[in-house]
This record gives structure tokens, C-alpha cells and sequence, in this order.
């Protein structure tokens, strides 16, 4: 494989998703094909009127949505052959990415995009024989980010690991990241606000300790940020106004995390943000609108999620208090008034087992109050849609090719 062929993305191919809508188990399924106006109201609202997420079952792992008004479901995928995780909804791209794992054969994890209107699913490439991950939407959403490693071969590639920003409307990649250059494998990576540069957690391979965030921008070195206290680090991500950023840090195996801001303007040291001294405080997500924070907490005897400000003048607030369960995984919505979480039974997270199918999600607002929750794992926000069937016209194609058998469920 050469270097033309590394950087330029295959063909579309013909997808292997049959999608499907999940409905009311008593309701009949109308096969008639939608008209076109039907079709363009597939989306509808705000990126904080629904959820997207996954359900794993005995089928596997599919991808849903939730309408969060009515508290209707869909199921958007039903693929035996692959597993999809940890899908993103970019509105100005109009698309879904997520990364889809093969449950055949060798295991590949490859990013592939989804158009909720017209359900083409397509590789952002090159040929699946990467273990890609860590895929993050630029603003603009012309752009997906993502990590790789390439399984040794006696082929010749650019670098065998590393991160790279796919252009998907110039059909490009650039590498930003090469491992054998800064001796550092990107483990997890977000895009500033105005999408001219990513941070990055890196970290040497079984080197404890050796974890450094980065700066990576097109066409330009890598750069270290400095003042770090050694640790491990983990889910960095810029605050806001892009002029710091948020991380979290375990300085050695014998204490608890802590979630700590760095500034990238000043020469001012670190700091910690709402941490306490004997407390696991991480997964800190900052605010799209707000000065704040919410993040993970067992300050009050289980994992509960805190709301807390950057500026650390007020004391954080638990807006999970009466839950004895494990709350994870925060994401806000995109006005930064709603937050998703996902909810792990106690006996589960203290076992740390990967019971998918015993975590549910939840959404509460910035008080605390509780909105919604179902079945499911990896959330994330998108639009509502209108109507109760809006892609009926690919379950029809689904039954069409599986000689009428199809199964669908709410």
C-alpha cells in the first residue's frame, strides 16, 4: 500500500446495515414508502431534543434514539455482523459517526459514518485493516478525528500509529500524530471550538506514569503541554473559550483521582477544580455555555454526579444524591441544560464486570430534576424526529432482501 493509497479514502461501498424503527410491539408496520417531505422531517428540533445510544442484547450492540418529549424510541441499526459503539451526531454534517467492531473472524474497529436520512453507511478509510478509535467531530462537521494502530504486515504505511484528521468532503487525511515520532500512543482526543487544533492524552505503551497531554494542529508539530504533575491522565478536554483545558489525573496507584484545569495561556501552574483530598473525582465534562462543570464523585458514598464552577468560589452541588446505584459517563447537551448519564447497578460497577445490558441512561437537567431514562450504554445528543415511522421505506427494503423476515421491538 502506498503513500497516495494511505491518504485517500476508498470508494463507498455498499452497506451491510439493515435499518430498521423500532415501534409499539401492538402496532402494524406500514411498508409504504414515505414521500419526500416525510423524508426531510426525519429530523427535527434541536441537538438536545434526543438521544442517541446503544442497546446491547442478545442480537448485539445496535444503535437507537430517543425523543425526549414523548419518550418514543428507534432503532436505527440491526447488523448480526457488527457491533456498533460509541456513536456522535454532527448537525452541520447531518451524519452519524461510531465506531463498528466486526464479530467475525479477526477483530477490526473501524470508523464508519451513518446518513440517518438516506441510511448509507460508509468507512471514512483507509481499507478496514486498522484498529481505529477515539473519533471526535470537528465544529464544522467537514472533519471526524480519530486515533489508529495498523496490526504489523509486510505492507509500508506512513506510521504505524498514530491521529489524523479525515476531510470528508476533500476526501483527505493528515496526520497530526505519528507514535514513532513523540514516542506516545493518543489514547483520547477533542476538538477546540473553533476546530484548528485537538488536545490529546498520550501515553507510552506499558510505561506507567508516563502519561502528557498534547497540542495537535495541521501541518505543525505536536506540542507538549508543560507544568503537568506526572501521573496518568485521562478524558482531556478544552473548557468553553478554548483557553484551558480540563483532565483527569491519578498521581500514583495509592490515591484517588482528581480533576485538575490547565491554562493555556498564562505560565500559572495547574489546578485542581472541585477535587477533595480523599475523594474519586473524574470524567469531568465542561459546560458548551457556562463556566462549569459536571463530573463523578464518590465524595458522599457511591459514584454520584456533581455540578460544579470552574472558578471553584462555590461549593459543587450532587445532583445525584438519591441514587445508590453508579452514575458515569456525563455528556451535556448541546445548549448545556440537560445532562446524559449512564447508571450501572452498584454490584456491577464494584466488580467493574461489563454488564451492558443491566446499565440504563438517564437525563436530568442542570438542577438535578429527572427527565428520561431507558435501556442502554454510550450516550450521546442528536435532533428528535417527526412521525412515528420516518424510515419505514428501509424496513420495506430490509423485508424485501430477508424474504419478509424482520423483527422489530420497541
Amino acid at each position: 500500500m502506498n503513500r497516495r493509497h494511505f491518504e485517500q479514502i476508498p470508494r463507498i461501498v455498499k452497506p451491510k446495515a439493515i435499518f430498521l424503527i423500532a415501534i409499539a410491539a401492538s402496532a402494524c408496520i406500514n411498508l409504504a414508502t414515505p414521500t419526500a417531505a416525510q423524508a426531510s422531517g426525519m429530523i427535527s428540533g434541536s441537538a438536545s431534543d434526543g438521544l442517541l445510544f446503544v442497546v446491547s442484547n442478545d442480537s448485539g450492540m445496535e444503535l437507537w434514539r430517543a425523543r425526549l418529549a414523548d419518550k418514543a424510541l428507534q432503532q436505527i441499526s440491526a447488523t448480526p455482523v457488527q457491533e456498533e459503539r460509541w456513536p456522535v451526531w454532527s448537525t452541520p454534517g447531518k451524519r452519524i459517526a461510531y465506531i463498528a467492531r466486526n464479530t467475525e473472524g479477526v477483530m477490526k474497529a473501524v470508523i464508519k459514518t451513518l446518513n440517518i436520512e438516506t441510511g448509507k453507511e460508509t468507512g471514512i478509510g483507509p481499507k478496514p485493516d486498522f484498529v481505529q478509535r477515539s473519533h471526535v467531530w470537528s465544529p464544522d462537521g467537514k472533519s471526524i478525528a480519530h486515533t489508529f494502530q495498523i496490526p504489523p504486515s509486510s505492507e509500508k504505511f506512513i506510521t504505524d500509529s498514530g491521529t489524523v484528521i479525515v476531510n470528508l468532503a476533500q476526501k483527505n487525511r493528515v496526520v497530526v500524530s505519528k507514535v514513532e515520532s513523540i514516542q506516545q500512543r493518543m489514547e483520547a482526543i477533542a476538538f477546540a471550538s473553533d476546530g484548528q487544533s485537538l488536545v490529546a492524552q498520550g501515553t507510552e505503551h506499558g510505561k506507567a506514569r508516563s502519561d502528557k497531554l498534547w497540542i495537535l494542529k495541521v501541518r505543525q508539530r505536536p506540542h507538549q503541554i508543560k507544568k503537568i504533575p506526572r501521573g496518568d491522565y485521562a478524558s482531556p478536554r478544552f473548557t468553553r473559550d478554548d483557553k484551558s483545558v480540563i483532565f483527569d489525573i491519578r498521581v500514583n496507584e495509592a490515591r484517588p483521582r482528581d480533576v485538575m484545569l490547565v491554562s493555556l495561556e498564562t505560565k500559572a501552574r495547574p489546578r485542581r477544580v472541585a477535587s477533595l483530598p480523599k475523594s474519586d473525582d473524574y470524567a469531568a465534562a465542561p459546560s458548551p455555555t457556562r463556566d462549569e462543570i459536571v463530573f463523578v464523585s464518590d465524595r458522599d458514598g457511591s459514584p454520584d454526579l456533581f455540578l460544579a464552577n470552574i472558578s471553584g468560589r462555590k461549593p459543587p452541588v450532587n445532583l445525584t444524591k438519591n441514587s445508590s446505584d453508579a452514575d458515569l459517563k456525563p455528556v451535556w447537551s448541546p445548549d448545556g441544560e440537560r445532562i446524559a448519564y449512564t447508571v450501572t447497578p452498584a454490584h456491577d460497577y464494584q466488580t467493574r464486570t461489563k454488564n451492558h445490558a443491566a446499565v440504563k441512561i438517564r437525563v436530568i437537567d442542570r438542577q438535578g430534576k429527572f427527565l428520561f431514562e431507558t435501556d442502554g450504554v454510550m450516550p450521546s445528543w442528536m435532533p428528535a424526529w417527526e412521525g412515528d415511522m420516518p424510515v419505514a421505506h428501509y424496513l420495506k427494503k430490509a423485508l424485501a432482501k430477508n424474504s419478509g423476515a424482520a423483527s422489530v421491538q420497541r
